[in-house]
């Protein structure tokens, strides 16, 4: 029998007690009379002035029964309901694969489904009750040690967080897993708080496929730069084969000298191939300088086209404002985003490039600073080759960071037949162009002096002590650091010291450069020394005043660069 239908007979049954018990109670106080007249009335029956409102009563009972047993009806339904509404939730919080907890106003874990458990290593029957910052602790992906945990930003009671990036989730036995999360409040039907949920997604396998996704576009796009470099560097030394193999069988000194001079030209050219190389291969700490972007944007767009169908229009105002630039890593942002262009455009194409000085305010690009910037607007006739955002995304996120890092922005607009459009903000610097001297063929300087030079290979020894000696130095030779100290303090203990010394940065197997001068100053504080290195990445070679040395030549150099940093470190100008 169901609970609604007890309660209605109860109800009933309790009407009719109550009409007997006061049929009783009447006959016994109105009536006179011992107990044989209180039987004798019994028998009789009850008198017929009562018997209504018993009746009348016993309905009112009858009725509240009905009404009762409806109510219980009606809540056992909707308990019932309330029971499945929970369960259902209960085993669908526990079957996705996100990982959920869900936290009281207190901060207090009331439910952890099993991805969470296995996330944070903490089961729900002992994480129950505990507060949501000791059980989600998190730190930031990037750095190391630095725990910025989600807990403290999620239990704000106004705040609903999105996806959250470069996030490490740390389990309860130290395990990491990289995760993206994100809250929201809940809230009663008054719009009360009472609690959140948080939802979290293991993404470390996600990261790692992407990564490898990143590294082979990386490779297709050294594969598109290698294969133009090889056009290049071939057509380079045909010209220089070439020209000198012209200038062996003519008899003509004026035809001689000309077929040398391009085969000259040629090599400089295939000297600022290799440098564009090395600077595209570069890593590490950005080494800013100030730039003129007029020559450096033409040059990296033309070294990035080398060998395609595709070729540059320009369109760049002269009097582009000096900026501080990594030219390593502004470098790389115009391989990347003339790489793409390449690509869009299998069948050839232009790719237009725009530079200007302007001027942003507050209102005009919200993510840039109100400051003086050149703005580099690169515009390709092709249609976007990239079709899977996530790749774009991060392929994206690394050009991004590149130009922040400058104090700068990138703005991409996409329209499908249309092509890609970049544009690059990069602040201006308060510094002034430095001046920079450019040697010519004429202007060499003619000096006197003694110059130990130091140098593995024979015949770059052999050319350069050959140059100096034809601008009027003497040359005494070593082939390791070994041999050059030796030589150093020979002379040294004569009383005639060495006018410079020029010391190859790298000898493999011995002592290289570096080590060298570090004793050769131990021998003579007063040592004029030029460091010198085919290695343009070099941290010496960047910052060679700090090591202690007066000046650079960066390999392979012409005579006359070598003859004016020479004059100058002799002469302490440098």
């Amino acid at each position: 029998m169901k609970l609604e239908h007890k309660i209605f007979l109860a109800s009933i049954g309790c009407g009719v007690l109550f009409w007997l018990s006061s049929s009783l109670i009447a006959y016994y106080l109105f009536f006179t009379g011992g107990p044989f007249t209180f039987f004798r009335l019994l028998l009789k029956g009850i008198p017929e002035h009562g018997t209504y409102a018993n009746l009348l009563i016993l309905g009112l009972f009858a009725i509240f029964g009905y009404i009762m047993s409806k109510l219980v009806a009606k809540l056992q339904t909707s308990q019932k309901l309330l029971e499945d509404e929970k369960e259902r939730l209960s085993v669908t919080l526990q079957s996705i694969g996100d990982g959920v907890i869900v936290v009281d106003i207190e901060d207090k874990i009331t439910m952890l489904n099993k991805v969470a458990e296995e996330l944070t290593g903490w089961s729900e029957k002992d994480a129950l009750g505990k507060s949501f910052k000791e059980v989600f602790i998190t730190r930031d992906e990037k750095i190391e040690g630095n725990y910025c945990n989600l807990a403290n930003y999620m239990l704000d009671i106004n705040k609903i967080l999105g996806p959250a990036r470069y996030t490490v989730l740390i389990s309860k036995d130290k395990s990491e897993y990289i995760i993206t999360s994100s809250g929201a409040q809940i809230q009663d039907k008054n719009g009360n708080n009472i609690g959140m949920i948080i939802v979290f997604r293991d993404v470390t396998l996600d990261r790692k496929i992407d990564a490898e996704i990143q590294r082979i576009d990386r490779l297709e796009s050294i594969r598109f730069l290698t294969s133009g470099i090889a056009h290049d560097f071939n057509n380079i030394m045909t010209s220089i084969m070439g020209n000198i193999s012209l200038a062996l069988i003519s008899k003509d000194i004026s035809k001689i000298k000309q077929r040398l001079y391009n085969a000259e030209k040629s090599c400089i050219r295939a000297r600022d191939l290799t440098k564009q190389l090395q600077i595209f291969s570069r890593g590490g700490v950005p080494i800013k300088e100030t730039e003129n972007l007029s020559d450096f944007i033409r040059e990296s767009v033309i070294f990035a086209l080398s060998g395609s169908k595709v070729r540059a229009d320009f369109q760049i105002y002269d009097d582009l404002l000096p900026v501080d630039i990594d030219k390593s890593l502004l470098n790389q942002i115009i391989n990347e985003l003339v790489i793409n262009a390449i690509k869009s455009m299998p069948n050839g194409g232009i790719i237009r490039i725009y530079a200007e000085n302007i001027i942003i305010d507050s209102d005009s690009e919200p993510q840039l600073k109100p400051n003086k910037y050149v703005k580099i607007l690169f515009k390709n006739d092709g249609e976007n080759i990239i079709d899977k955002p996530a790749n774009l995304d991060l392929w994206l996120l690394e050009l991004c960071a590149i130009v922040k890092n400058h104090g700068g922005h990138i703005a991409v607009d996409s329209k499908s037949g249309i092509g890609m459009n970049f544009s690059l903000y990069l602040p201006t610097s308060s510094e002034k162009f430095p001046n920079r001297d450019k040697a010519t063929d004429n202007d060499l300087v003619y000096g006197k002096g003694k110059v130990l030079l130091m140098d593995d290979e024979k015949y770059v020894r052999d050319t350069i002590a050959e140059m100096l000696i034809s601008i009027g130095y003497e040359i005494t030779t070593a082939i390791n650091g070994f041999e050059a100290i030796q030589l150093y303090k020979q002379l040294l203990d004569d009383g005639q010291p060495y006018n410079a010394v020029i010391l190859d940065l790298t000898i493999p197997g011995e002592m290289g450069g570096l080590e060298t001068f570090r004793k050769i100053r131990q021998i003579d504080p007063n040592v004029k020394s030029i460091i010198t290195s085919a290695y343009l990445d070099d941290v010496v070679i960047a910052n060679y005043s700090d090591y202690g040395f007066k000046g650079v030549l960066s390999k392979p150099y012409k005579i006359n660069e070598l003859s004016k940093i020479l004059d100058k470190v002799i002469k302490g100008e440098q």
